[in-house]
C-alpha cells in the first residue's frame, strides 16, 4: 500500500500542468478579474461575443457565459483557452496568454463592478509622490501651477520671487492656494465640474459666484459639505441662511446636454449617463428612474434661465458690523429733525401776525412742463428730459401730456428722500391693477418707482427687481375720473414702507402697508431711470401736467405749498388748522441748524442704503416635497431615519460606505489639473469599461476620505502625483 501511494503521488506530479511563465517577472502572480481579465476580454472577445453580437450563442460579457467555457484550475481542459489561444484566428499576445493561464489556474475568480468595490486600505496601496514636497520648483513648473490653481499665466513678479527665494514645492503650493485668484478660479471650475453652465461675472448668478469664491477662500472648505448644502441646504434646519444660499446651486442653468438636476448630479458626481439605455449589468440599472425621485427639477433651471427667483441678501462680517452701526445711528438722526430749534424766539402768534410770513418753498431738484416750456422762476434747469413719442392735450392747467411718453434721468431712488408732484386727469379707472407710472432699467426689470391704479385701490411701490424686494403701500381713496387732481407722492428716504406718503388735492390719504422689504438701493445704472406714462394703453387718454420732483425731506405743509403757499396761509388765517405743525415748519425753515439736522438724517439713511446695496443677492431655491414612494438606492440602503428627498440623497451620496463619489471626484479633479482621465472614456455604468490605472485612482479616492474632502488637501496630493513628472514639465516647457 505504501508503494501504491508513492506511485500515485508520482503520477499526479508528472501530470500536473506546469506554468510556462514561471519565473517571468512581467506576469503578475495574482490575477485580478477587473484589472486584468475584463480588459483582455473587452479587447479580444466582446466584439464577437458581447451583447450586440453573440457568435455561436456564446456571450462572454456575463459571468455565466465565462463559467460555461472554463474548467476548474485546468487551462488545457478549458474551452476558453482552446478557443482564444489555440484556435483563435488572431494569435493572443504572449503576455495576455500568461494572464489568462494563471487566471484559469487560480480557479477563474470574478469580481463585482470595479467602481462599487470598497476602497483599498491606504496602508497597503501607498503610492509615493512623484514630485518631492521639499524640492524647489522650476520656472516651467511654476507656470504649470499658476495655470492649474489660478487659471492664468504666472506674473513676472511671481517668477522673480521663486527664482530668488526658491521656496519648497509643498510650501509654494500651500501659499498659492491661499491666494485670492485660487478662490476665483476654482469657484468657476467647481460649477463647471458639477454640470452648471459658465456663470458670467455680470449675469444674474454673479452674486452666487462671488459668494462661492469667499467659501473656497476658507482653508477648511470641503467638497462634501459644499455639495450636500448645494443639494439640500434649505432642508437642513441648523444650516440657516448659509444653507439656503448654498441651495441656489440647484437653480444654476445646466450645461448643454444636462437638461435636469438629476442629470447634472449623475454626470458630475457619479459619472453616470442617464441618456444611455439601461442594462442589467450596469452599475445602477434604474438610475434614470430613481434619481429624479430624489432630485426633482426646478423649471427655471431646466430652461437654462431665471425668472425672478427669490433673493437673499448676504453680507460679509465687516459689512454686517458696519450696517449694524449705521442702523443704530439712523433713528437718532431722524429724531433730531423733529425737534424745534432752541434758539427760536418767535412764537406762533407773533409769526402769524407778520405781514409777510417767512415761509420758504424747498428748492426744486427737477421741474419742467410737458410742453417743454421754461421752468418757473424758483426752479433750476431741469435734469430730466422728455422723449418722443408724445402727444399734447388741452387741460385745465394748460397743456397736458397724453400717453404714451417716456422720460429719462428722473432721480428716484430708495437712497434719497424725494417728492413727486403732478396734475392728473383720468378718463376712467381700470378694472384690474394697471401701471400708471413705472420706472425700469434698460433690461426691463422694474426698478425704482411704480404707481398702479384700479377700481379697487391705488398702490405706490419702490421696488428693485421683483415684487418680493420692494416697499409698497395701498390707498383706498382714488381720483375721480374726468377731473383734474393734484397728486403728491412723498418718500422720506427711510427705506421703510411707512416712509411713503400720498396727498390728493393737498389732503393726506391714509395708506395701508402691503410689503415692507427692500434689499439695497432701488436705482438704475448711472442713476438714470426711464419713467413711462402710462405703462398700458388701457388708461388712455389719461393726461398729466407739470411733473415736478423735489429732492428733500418734506412735511405735509411743505407739500401743500407746492402749488400756492400764499393761498394755504390765507386758509390758515381763517381756520387755524394744525398750528403746531405749521409753527414747527416755520422754525425748521428759518433755522440753519434744523436744515443741517435734516441733511444728516438723509445722509444716515443713504449710508444704510449703500451698505445694504453691498450685500450679495443670492438666488434661493424653493424646497421640494419628498416622493410618496420610498425609492431604493444601490450599494447600501437609505437609512430609515433619512427622508427620501434631496437631503437624504446627499447623505447617501457622501456616506463613507459609498465608494463611487470619492472615486469620481478624485478623477474629475485629477483630469482638471493634469488633463488625464482616470475613469473609463464612457460612463462608469458599463462594467467592461475599467480604469487604466485603478491603483492610482483608488489611492486618490482614499486620500479624499482621509483628507475629509478638504479641497486644498486633495489638490496638494494630486499636484504631487502627476502621471509622469517629467512628461508634465516637458509639456509645459514646450507650451512656453
Amino acid at each position: 500500500m505504501r508503494w501504491l501511494f508513492l506511485l500515485s503521488l508520482l503520477c499526479l506530479t508528472s501530470c500536473r500542468e506546469k506554468d510556462p511563465w514561471a519565473g517571468d517577472p512581467s506576469v503578475p502572480q495574482t490575477i485580478s478579474f477587473n484589472q486584468h481579465i475584463r480588459p483582455l476580454l473587452t479587447r479580444e472577445c466582446l466584439q464577437c461575443h458581447g451583447a450586440e453580437r453573440a457568435d455561436g450563442g456564446l456571450r462572454l460579457d456575463r459571468p455565466s457565459g465565462v463559467a460555461s467555457v472554463t474548467s476548474d484550475n485546468s487551462p488545457k481542459k478549458s474551452r476558453l483557452w482552446e478557443k482564444i489561444v489555440e484556435n483563435h484566428p488572431v494569435a493572443l499576445p504572449n503576455s495576455e496568454q500568461a494572464i489568462l493561464w494563471r487566471w484559469i489556474k487560480q480557479g477563474t475568480p470574478t469580481e463585482g463592478h470595479w467602481a462599487a468595490l470598497p476602497l483599498t486600505d491606504p496602508s497597503t496601496s501607498l503610492i509615493p509622490p512623484s514630485l518631492k514636497p521639499g524640492e524647489p520648483v522650476t520656472d516651467s513648473e511654476l507656470a504649470f501651477l499658476a495655470r492649474s490653481l489660478f487659471g492664468r499665466e504666472a506674473t513676472a513678479a511671481e517668477m522673480a520671487y521663486c527664482k530668488q527665494h526658491q521656496p519648497a514645492r509643498g510650501d509654494l503650493i500651500d501659499s498659492m492656494m491661499r491666494h485670492r485668484d485660487f478662490g476665483q478660479n476654482f469657484g468657476t471650475r467647481l460649477l463647471l465640474l458639477s454640470g452648471a453652465s459658465p456663470v458670467s461675472p455680470k449675469g444674474p448668478f454673479a452674486p452666487y459666484l462671488r459668494w462661492l469664491e469667499t467659501q473656497i477662500s476658507n482653508p477648511s472648505f470641503s467638497l462634501n459639505d459644499f455639495f450636500t448644502d448645494s443639494l439640500a441646504g434649505d432642508l437642513i434646519s441648523e444650516a440657516g441662511q448659509q444653507g439656503t444660499i448654498a441651495t441656489a446651486w440647484v437653480r444654476l442653468p445646466h450645461r448643454a446636454g444636462l437638461d435636469s438636476l438629476a442629470a447634472r448630479v449623475a454626470h458630475g458626481l457619479l459619472a453616470i449617463d442617464l441618456t444611455r439605455p439601461d442594462s442589467p449589468n450596469d452599475l445602477w440599472a434604474n438610475a434614470s428612474e430613481t434619481l429624479p425621485l430624489f432630485l426633482p427639477d426646478f423649471p427655471p433651471a431646466a430652461r437654462g434661465e431665471i425668472a425672478n427667483p427669490p433673493f437673499l441678501p448676504v453680507h460679509t462680517p465687516i459689512q454686517r458690523e458696519a450696517l449694524k452701526e449705521a442702523l443704530t445711528k439712523e433713528p437718532d438722526a431722524w429724531a433730531a429733525t423733529e425737534t424745534a430749534p432752541e434758539t427760536a424766539t418767535a412764537n406762533f402768534a407773533a409769526w402769524f401776525a407778520e405781514e409777510t410770513p417767512a415761509v420758504e418753498i424747498p428748492d426744486l431738484a427737477v421741474a419742467f412742463a410737458f410742453d417743454e416750456a421754461e421752468p418757473g422762476d424758483h426752479s433750476p434747469a431741469p435734469v430730466a428730459r422728455l422723449r418722443a413719442p408724445f402727444a399734447l392735450a388741452e387741460g385745465v392747467q394748460g397743456m397736458g401730456l397724453a400717453a404714451p411718453a417716456v422720460f429719462e434721468g428722473l432721480p428716484l431712488a430708495s437712497a434719497q428722500a424725494f417728492l413727486l408732484s403732478f396734475f392728473l386727469k383720468l378718463s376712467h379707472l381700470p378694472e384690474h391693477p394697471t401701471a400708471l407710472f413705472s420706472a425700469q432699467t434698460e433690461q426691463g426689470a422694474p426698478v425704482g418707482f411704480r404707481l398702479d391704479i384700479s377700481t379697487r385701490g391705488l398702490e405706490i411701490a419702490l421696488l428693485k427687481g421683483s415684487a418680493t424686494n420692494c416697499l409698497a403701500v395701498d390707498a383706498l381713496t382714488l381720483p375721480q375720473p374726468g377731473h383734474w387732481h393734484h397728486l403728491a407722492i412723498g418718500y422720506d428716504g427711510s427705506r421703510q414702507a411707512k416712509g411713503l406718503q400720498l396727498w390728493i388735492d393737498a389732503k393726506p390719504i391714509p395708506l395701508t402697508i402691503v410689503h415692507d422689504e427692500l434689499y439695497g438701493i432701488a436705482r438704475a445704472k448711472g442713476g438714470e431711470m426711464r419713467f413711462q406714462f402710462p405703462a398700458m394703453e388701457e388708461l388712455a387718454p389719461t393726461v398729466i401736467d407739470e411733473l415736478q420732483v423735489y429732492r428733500d425731506v418734506l412735511s405735509e405743509i411743505e407739500i401743500a405749498h407746492l402749488r400756492d403757499g400764499r393761498a394755504l396761509l390765507e386758509a390758515v388765517r381763517d381756520e387755524f388748522p394744525r398750528e403746531d405743525l405749521l409753527f414747527n415748519y416755520y422754525l425748521r425753515s428759518k433755522s440753519q441748524a434744523a436744515r443741517s439736522n435734516r441733511q444728516r438724517a438723509v445722509s444716515a439713511s443713504n449710508e444704510v442704503a449703500t451698505l445694504q446695496d453691498t450685500a450679495l443677492l443670492v438666488p434661493v431655491a424653493e424646497a421640494t416635497p419628498s416622493p410618496e414612494v420610498r425609492p431604493t438606492l444601490p450599494f447600501y440602503p437609505l437609512p430609515l431615519t433619512a427622508d427620501p428627498d434631496r437631503l437624504g440623497f446627499a447623505q447617501w451620496l457622501f456616506d463613507d460606505r459609498n465608494p463611487i463619489t470619492p472615486r469620481v471626484m478624485a478623477a474629475r479633479l485629477y483630469q482638471m489639473i493634469h488633463g488625464v482621465n482616470l475613469l473609463p472614456e464612457k460612463d462608469i455604468s458599463d462594467p467592461w469599461q475599467v480604469p487604466a490605472d485603478p491603483a492610482l485612482l483608488d489611492y486618490l479616492a482614499r486620500d479624499v476620505l482621509v483628507k475629509d474632502w478638504n479641497l486644498r488637501g486633495i489638490l496638494r496630493t494630486i499636484l504631487l502625483h502627476p502621471p509622469q513628472a517629467s512628461s508634465v514639465i516637458n509639456a509645459v516647457e514646450e507650451a512656453i
